[in-house]
């Protein structure tokens, strides 16, 4: 809004909720003739198909029901500043909340055009070597500094760029240092230049994912790539032809190219803007209160009339929006057949064999030279209270020094030898079973084969030489990780009362909220407020959790890439293997009991996540693959109707899964109890359901398309790994396949006594705004306060 006042980047896409009783419906209809009309639009083919066929169809069935029109004028850059300019600005926190370190401080410069790719390109390379990296300089000054817990820059390229350096959770005063400790560290970068370690990892890791094409959604992702060059100079090539921006780039490493345009553009930039976003206790009630006062004065002065005709048109929008298509309108849209379906289920399987006689499995596919390796630690050799430290640990490995390397010099190594290293806590469920819950720490590696020895070399240095005992680096790391956590806790609505939902009915749900959840974000807040008076303690447990979970008898590996790529791991795993110890491997057993709290989670937010669900296999409800076709008719029909359309949630739908965790859900919603009606509502509805076969090869052909989602090699990889820890098998695969292709509307319908049950237990969790959670207390068994 400040950074643009005159184009159109002055306003938000997604529009202000203060603002909508001023919008009149002539306004909108107009917005949307002159800004939806196909003048307007870009359009992208992708894939094995006629082009001439598609086009064809693109005119006949679009393009040709419209008259020409001059599409509206292209917005320009706007002009730029002549000075940085200051802002002060508030965001709401609930009444009696803690305010001191709740403030935002953002340095944003507005640079050149997005359209530039070798621009880009160079700015996303100066927030990675500036800030993100572990011994990126920005970073280090401004911790040194003392402002904030959490520090990190974006480029956002746009009609043009937009380069921030964010800090969390610093405090108001801290602005004028702010701004000092940018400008000093960045004049030293320039007279000092850039460390070329750095600057070499930071240019592998960007060529890296260019060249590895990591993704399968391809037409997707080159779609995103060509759209700034596309509707701001013509050129919709340009950003997907990454080689010669790629080759200017890496002049950087024998030249002063990102110095010199870091000078230009950072240092000497005046068209910036200092934001300084502080907490104001309240200010979400004041906003609503003041919302609730327009809206009474509008109506104050409706005429008798003029209120009927509202009732009247919102009656009859109602009614339009429950209608249901006519059998005509949905022939017109074509479809597959059945016939058209592959009947047979894709499986990924793979080989099991010992290399250093410890276990491992190996997924053979084309990955163009790229080894992908997956370790797994059993966390069972810890007790349940050390659950949380494990996850902690994640965050810790590869960020503390190792071996003899500082932890800014693994951090080069890692990048300059490695596509990335990773760490993560995973669980899965042997034949679908909760009790059988069996949880792993995950260490994560991917490199080329060229680089075997010497990513080997870094593994081992993190799996067995970790110093965590460094308490300085370690209450840094401690600090961010909170500022994240509590930064996604207040913007994850949705993610929260998931994971804590399940945590209400399922083993699986309580180790979730351990390791990841409310509960782990309120042991790593306690545990940062608390480290200063004993960091030996903090040190000694992690220390213990580390010891514990990494040697050669607790660990299983998982290898993707082609066959003659894995002989050549193999031999240089031999090497790696002799560093690893061996230990009495005793697994322990855990509790992990859920309970059924029904929490109402109040925040600041304006809109709810509703939550009602229960594990199916509780009530002995018996699994198979039609429930996903269920689910298919649930969410795209009933809930999407009753919880989007017409409730005006941003979403609405239903998720069963074969582990037996079911869950119905909504998504930015307006309303509360209104949405735990419809969730209820979905039992009559399913007992009234009847669809001909056309509907349902509709509804069929909606999961099958959920279920063959296009993979990646190393994601296949996974797969193959998941279903081999979870003991599912090609036949449980394939039934579920079958099940789905001959389910029938009879199948539907029988389904609703089980959904009934799954609803009787009245189990929910919903995160939302505190006025509407306080409205609707009776619902809920206990009120929390996520700070």
């Amino acid at each position: 809004r400040n950074l643009f006042p005159e184009n159109g980047y002055h306003y938000s896409s997604g529009g202000y909720p203060a603002a909508i009783p001023s919008l009149t419906y002539e306004d909108f209809l107009a917005f949307h003739k002159k800004n939806y009309h196909p003048c307007n639009s870009y359009i992208f083919l992708y894939g094995d198909a006629d082009l001439a066929k598609e086009l064809e169809f693109i005119d006949k069935e679009y393009l040709s029901k419209y008259e020409k029109a001059e599409p509206p004028a292209k917005p320009n850059p706007n002009p730029a500043f002549s000075e940085i300019k200051e802002l002060h600005s508030v965001y709401p926190v609930m009444e009696g909340m803690l305010t001191d370190h709740q403030t935002y401080l953002v340095m944003n410069w507005v640079i050149g055009s997005g359209a530039d790719p070798t621009l880009t390109m160079a700015l996303d390379m100066l927030a990675d070597v500036l800030v993100n990296q572990e011994s990126a300089p920005v970073r280090k000054a401004m911790l040194e500094a003392g402002i904030g817990k959490d520090i990190y820059a974006t480029n956002q390229a746009m009609l043009q760029n937009v380069f921030s350096i964010v800090v969390q959770n610093a405090n108001a005063a801290d602005k004028d240092k702010f701004r000092a400790v940018i400008d000093s560290t960045l004049r030293q970068v320039f007279s000092a230049k850039l460390d070329k370690e750095i600057l070499e990892g930071a240019i592998n890791r960007m060529e890296f994912r260019l060249r590895e094409g990591n993704d399968a959604q391809k037409g997707l992702t080159y779609n995103m790539r060509s759209l700034a060059g596309w509707i701001y100079t013509d050129n919709p090539f340009a950003a997907l032809e990454y080689e010669k921006p790629l080759a200017t780039l890496k002049t950087a490493l024998t030249s002063t190219y990102l110095e010199d345009l870091m000078k230009k553009e950072l240092v000497d930039n005046r068209y910036g803007l200092v934001l300084i976003h502080e907490p104001k206790p309240g200010l979400e009630k004041e906003l609503t209160e003041k919302t609730r006062n327009d809206l009474a004065a509008i109506k104050k002065n409706l005429s008798p009339a003029e209120m009927d005709s509202i009732i009247a048109r919102t009656t009859e929008l109602i009614a339009h929006q429950q209608r249901k298509d006519s059998p005509e309108a949905i022939a017109s849209i074509p479809m597959l057949k059945l016939a058209d379906i592959n009947s047979e289920a894709m499986w990924y399987e793979p080989t099991e064999q010992k290399v250093a006689d410890i276990p491992h499995l190996h997924f053979d596919d084309f990955t163009n030279r790229i080894v992908y390796m997956n370790y797994w630690f059993d966390l069972r050799v810890l007790t349940e209270e050390q659950l949380p430290y494990a996850s902690l640990l994640t965050r810790l490995l590869g960020k503390m020094d190792a071996g003899n390397y500082t932890y800014e010099q693994l951090d080069k190594a890692l990048n300059i030898n490695t596509g990335g290293f990773g760490t993560s806590v995973a669980a899965f469920l042997p034949q679908r079973d909760d009790n059988q819950l069996t949880p792993r720490l995950r260490v994560t590696l991917k490199t080329t084969v060229e680089k075997l020895d010497t990513a080997f070399s870094l593994l081992d240095v993190i799996i067995n030489h970790t110093m965590l005992d460094n308490k300085d680096r370690l209450y840094e790391l401690l600090r961010r990780h909170q500022s994240q956590l509590e930064s996604n806790v207040n913007q994850n609505g949705f993610g929260v009362a998931v994971n804590r939902l399940e945590s209400y009915y399922s083993r699986r749900g309580v180790f979730t909220e351990k390791t990841r959840g409310l509960d782990y974000y309120w042991f790593v807040t306690n545990l940062t407020n608390a480290f200063n008076d004993n960091p030996g303690k903090v040190i000694d447990d992690l220390k213990q959790v580390y010891e514990a979970l990494f040697s050669a008898d607790n660990m299983i590996a998982g290898i993707t890439c082609e066959d003659g790529d894995f002989k050549t791991y193999a031999g240089k795993f031999e090497a790696f293997a002799s560093s690893l110890g061996h230990k009495d491997i005793a697994l322990k057993t855990w509790e992990l009991k859920p309970a059924a709290l029904n929490e109402g989670i109040l925040s600041t937010s304006k809109v709810q996540y509703v939550l009602q669900g229960y594990d199916m296999n509780k009530l002995d409800i018996g699994w198979n693959g039609k429930w996903y076709v269920l689910n298919q008719v649930v969410s795209t029909d009933w809930l999407q109707n009753q919880v989007r359309v017409i409730g005006g949630a941003y979403g609405g739908f239903a998720t069963f899964s074969y582990t037996g965790s079911c869950y119905f859900a909504s998504y930015r919603d307006p309303n509360l109890s209104e949405t735990l009606n419809n969730f209820k509502g979905t039992v009559a509805y399913l007992k009234d359901f009847k669809a001909d076969s056309t509907t349902m090869t509709r509804y069929i052909i909606g999961t099958i398309a959920n279920l063959d989602n296009p993979l990646t090699p190393s994601e296949k990889g996974e797969t193959a790994f998941r279903r081999y820890f979870e003991k599912t098998t090609r036949e449980d695969i394939q039934r579920e396949r079958d099940e789905v292709l001959a389910t029938s509307d009879a199948d539907i319908r029988s389904m609703s006594d089980e959904i009934d049950k799954i609803l009787e237990q009245q189990v929910v969790c919903v995160y939302g705004n505190e006025q509407k959670i306080n409205a609707n207390k009776t619902l809920f068994k206990e009120l929390v306060k996520l700070q």
